[in-house]
């Protein structure tokens, strides 16, 4: 079969995004830290530039449609919320159950009763895990991941479990049961994106509020309940 212009294009595309997911995942494994997501988000800005898109922040999910108050401020932070009673309610004594121990939260004791630190957390977190984490790991990792083998259910499945075993590994700090419970809940967040049509907005307003509701838990010494 004679190669078309557009078929060389396509296989260019698929082998930067094949180079681009393979980088990140390494960057995870190899350097976890402050600065990984940072370091990822570089990574898929260059990776997408260089798949020259039409839309550069379409390609990852950005789109101006789904980007309304309703969705980000309501069905959002309801999401948030049962979201958080999942994790509440069953994920931790699932987990907790299986190995015995609770997750290492002590990272976050610094919240409790410091509305100082509890405020210059917000942003952060909005803007490191919520957008940052969001971006990477549904963003480019998913939507690249279902270019390359397709929408089947064999693919979506493994491409969920590949997020989630990713995701639970990159917060190592909180212990074996917090990476279980991270990836099961990056599990849950990557089948929103999916049922959401990629809406990436709408991922990163689920991803910030639970954060948000997270923080506040911790600020009023309900960490333990988490």
């Amino acid at each position: 079969m004679t190669k078309t212009p557009e078929t060389t294009y396509n296989g260019n595309r698929n082998w930067l995004s094949i180079a681009g997911m393979i980088l990140i995942i390494v960057i995870f494994i190899l350097l976890p830290g402050t600065y990984t997501t940072l370091a990822s988000c570089v990574v898929i800005a260059l990776v997408v530039w260089q798949e020259k898109n039409s839309g550069f922040f379409a390609s990852l999910g950005f789109r101006k449609s789904d980007r309304t108050g309703r969705s980000i401020f309501l069905m959002a932070p309801l999401m948030a919320v049962l979201l958080v009673a999942i994790y509440l309610l069953v994920l931790i004594p699932l987990v907790v159950g299986i190995t015995g121990e609770p997750s290492d939260l002590t990272a976050f004791e610094v919240f409790k009763g410091d509305i100082i630190t509890s405020l210059v957390a917000l942003p952060v977190i909005w803007l490191m895990a919520a957008f940052g984490e969001e971006i990477v790991f549904r963003g480019f990792l998913m939507t690249r991941f279902t270019r390359i083998f397709g929408k089947s259910h064999v693919s979506l499945i493994f491409n969920i479990l590949l997020m989630g075993l990713v995701f639970g590994y990159a917060h190592g700090y909180q212990g074996l049961t917090g990476q279980i419970l991270s990836g099961l809940t990056g599990m849950i967040l990557a089948y929103i994106f999916h049922r959401k049509g990629n809406n990436l907005w709408f991922n990163i307003a689920v991803h910030g509020w639970f954060d948000t509701i997270a923080i506040i838990m911790f600020y009023f010494g309900a960490g333990d309940l988490i």
